[in-house]
């Protein structure tokens, strides 16, 4: 049974047309207005000028900026990477019924909304949530972490972990059971046999986790929003502030243009040096 030309090119074009609608157009809006002048006096002038770019680029405030969410989108994608490969290699040795019931708890939470997860931790980390209350009674005093770098990353991984996990453990299933038991029938040990057979498998997917959480991560601005209140300065909060507060809306754009390609170099960076750990 083959499909029509003219029904494949219907089916074809409704995706392609989305997604002009919602990705080409803003995107190529946004690049246009990055090119505009803008004061306090005349607002927003259809000029080209590259003022917006050279500003962000110099400024140590906006350098601060992007310090700050590059460091905190790439730390979040390495401990998500590690977290997330090490539950996923432990879910799919236990395999069984057991994975099945570890599973549901790990994508779980996609069914809660990131905003509601990180105001739990807000409820949990407090000063008078349950996280201190454990710490004192260990003997540790009250411990409480919020409206710091440490909640965002906190609350980074834990929004992010289920994809990463997810990831992986659809690469490790692809690992046949003969191979496992050739490295082993060749005296090869479980750490030895995890090094050599499990992990050379499971890397393009641990890769692949990384770049998810780390295009999230620059792109996020709740999470940064609730649990640094204000404290931890990223891009995307700049973005907002520069829309809502003082209305420099090429200035806005400008910053998201460049957050696009600051999130694309790293994705390529990140493929280029896993090209170069396979090899």
């Amino acid at each position: 049974m083959t499909i029509s030309r003219r029904l494949f090119v219907a089916l074809v074009a409704v995706p392609v047309a989305l997604y002009v609608v919602y990705l080409v157009l803003p995107l190529a809006s946004s690049v246009r207005m990055s090119f505009n002048s803008f004061s306090r006096r005349t607002g927003i002038t259809a000029d080209l000028t590259l003022e917006s770019y050279r500003e962000i680029l110099t400024d140590r405030f906006y350098l601060t900026a992007w310090l700050s969410t590059v460091e905190i989108a790439a730390l979040s994608g390495v401990i998500t990477t590690v977290v997330g490969a090490l539950a996923a290699l432990g879910i799919w040795r236990v395999g069984g019924r057991a994975r099945a019931y570890l599973t549901v708890v790990v994508i779980a939470p996609l069914m809660v909304s990131g905003v509601a997860r990180a105001y739990g931790w807000i409820a949990a980390a407090g000063p008078t949530g349950l996280l201190p209350k454990i710490t004192e009674s260990v003997g540790l005093g009250p411990v409480s972490f919020l409206f710091n770098r440490t909640a965002v990353l906190v609350g980074f991984v834990h929004v992010f972990l289920p994809f990463v996990v997810m990831v992986v453990l659809a690469r490790l299933d692809s690992i046949k059971p003969n191979q496992m038991r050739a490295a082993q029938n060749l005296g090869a040990g479980p750490v030895r046999a995890t090094l050599r057979v499990v992990l050379p498998h499971a890397w393009p997917a641990m890769v692949a986790g990384f770049l998810l959480v780390f295009a999230l991560a620059t792109g996020s601005f709740a999470i940064p929003a609730v649990l640094g209140g204000g404290r931890v300065r990223t891009v995307t909060q700049q973005i907002v502030q520069e829309q809502i507060s003082t209305f420099d809306w090429p200035r806005a754009a400008t910053l998201g243009v460049l957050l696009c390609v600051v999130t694309l170099v790293g994705m390529l960076a990140s493929q280029r040096l896993a090209g170069g750990r396979r090899r």
